[in-house]
């Protein structure tokens, strides 16, 4: 065959007819093909694909949506109007919003208020040891109630920094941070204003109303030293009436945010 004179590509080259056929099946455009409607069931038939019933589908699509939308200037997608349907399994969450500065105020007065009861006491601990006196039961009472305290302001703190303070927490712990310096504070008190023999009734008798001294002597240390126990006393008492008022009052500031939070939800619009 190739002595014939024959050539390959004059064979297999495709014509201009054939191009020009090829080129126009290319522009030409393509028929639409629709889906068939499905067949309404006659009266003695099963139909076994029911209808897509549209909240339903509405509902399920707004779990796996976003509540982003488009900022184009086309018409409303589907999409977009799925997102604004709320399942009705999903209840709004609370947010909890804290005054910031009063809390701040709160929490400083009352970590001070701890920190100088707690170390008041640990040195009435100390000189009640070293004068070989036994020491109260509420000594030890106050040092707890005052770690436990400061704490407690630790915690707040750290949680308020994380986005995790409940009020609920906050109202239990200010309640019962209530009760223990409630306790503390009557039974100084006792101690302090007492009958007669109390803390302060030695005081006024046997410090205050002394006769002049002063000079080089063991006896003006001693004398320094007395009024600085009576004062310590009765700046001890001062802590813990403001701490006790400052407990109560963060008691009241959660309620009041945990009160503010529920009203939001219950009154939020609902799509």
């Amino acid at each position: 065959m190739c002595g014939s004179g024959l050539h390959w590509d004059a064979i297999f080259a495709p014509s201009p007819q054939h191009i020009t056929q090829l080129y126009a099946l290319a522009r030409s455009p393509r028929p639409v093909t629709t889906s068939p409607t499905p067949a309404a069931a006659t009266p003695g038939t099963f139909n076994s694909t029911p209808p897509p019933d549209p909240q339903k589908s509405a509902i399920v699509a707004s779990r796996y949506t976003t509540s982003e939308f488009t900022t184009s200037s086309e018409p409303t997608t589907v999409v977009e109007r799925v997102v604004r349907v709320r399942s009705r399994g999903s209840t709004p969450r609370a947010a909890y919003r804290w005054p910031e500065l009063l809390l701040s105020l709160l929490l400083l007065l009352l970590f001070m208020c701890a920190a100088i009861t707690l170390g008041t006491f640990a040195y009435f601990t100390y000189v009640q040891n070293r004068l070989f006196v036994a020491i109260p039961w509420y000594y030890y009472f106050l040092i707890a109630t005052s770690t436990i305290t400061i704490v407690f302001v630790v915690a707040v703190v750290a949680l308020y920094y994380v986005h995790l303070l409940l009020p609920i927490i906050v109202l239990i712990a200010a309640f019962v941070l209530f009760v223990f310096w409630l306790t503390g504070l009557v039974k100084s008190s006792i101690e302090l204003w007492g009958p007669l023999g109390s803390v302060n009734d030695n005081c006024v008798r046997y410090v205050y109303r002394s006769g002049f001294w002063g000079g080089r002597t063991l006896d003006t240390l001693a004398r320094i030293q007395q009024e600085g126990m009576c004062n310590l006393w009765k700046t001890v008492f001062a802590m813990e009436m403001i701490a006790t008022f400052l407990c109560l009052w963060m008691g009241v500031m959660a309620w009041q945010v945990m009160h503010v939070a529920r009203r939001s939800v219950s009154t939020r619009e609902v799509y």
